[in-house]
């Protein structure tokens, strides 16, 4: 909350300041899951996700910040698990050149439940980071690119015989593609 009082005084105030939104549409182009701490890439798996987000704070001509809120959908290639994946975290946002803008996300809180054919469930936690810029093609619409980097722990893998597996941490590489409607109040 200290953070938050002093970024407000920090930035400049004008006419042109004030709450932003950006509810976006995304799509993963490319994403890797290492099975776990010390895998390689052949240990990896291709994940295939869509997501929708929105992005919530505060902005100035040329700086914000704010709450970023995901919510996504994944297919593990070669399997039956669904995934379903939340994260909030806290943005710094930087628009130069009049259409440009690129942000940092640091994951505050984020979760992971995965279900399959049968039984077979998965529960975990969500950390990381998103990295991303885009370039605006209108006053509300964006076209976005960003690297999403996330840790999964406190992995727990329910099979159909009810047993219980805790794993490693895995961690997960993502490159997306976004659409965004940024708007400011």
């Amino acid at each position: 909350m200290k953070i938050l009082v002093l970024l407000m005084t920090l930035l400049p105030m004008s006419a042109l300041a004030g709450i932003y939104l950006e509810p976006m549409l995304s799509y993963s182009i490319s994403s890797k899951t290492l099975l776990g701490a010390e895998s390689s890439d052949d240990d990896s798996q291709d994940i295939s996700s869509v997501g929708t987000g929105i992005k919530i704070g505060y902005q100035s001509p040329s700086l914000g910040f704010g709450a970023d809120i995901d919510v996504a959908t994944s297919t593990i290639t070669d399997s039956d698990i669904k995934l379903a994946q939340t994260t909030t975290g806290a943005y710094l946002l930087y628009r130069f050149g009049g259409q440009y803008h690129v942000w940092g996300t640091y994951l505050i809180s984020g979760s992971l439940v995965g279900a399959g054919d049968g039984d077979q469930a998965l529960t975990a936690d969500v950390s990381g980071y998103k990295l991303g810029g885009g370039m605006y093609f209108m006053s509300h619409l964006a076209l976005n690119l960003e690297l999403q980097s996330f840790t999964y722990s406190d992995l727990v893998y329910t099979t159909t015989a009810d047993i219980e597996n805790e794993r490693d941490d895995l961690s997960e590489r993502r490159l997306v593609v976004s659409v965004s409607f940024p708007f400011e109040l």
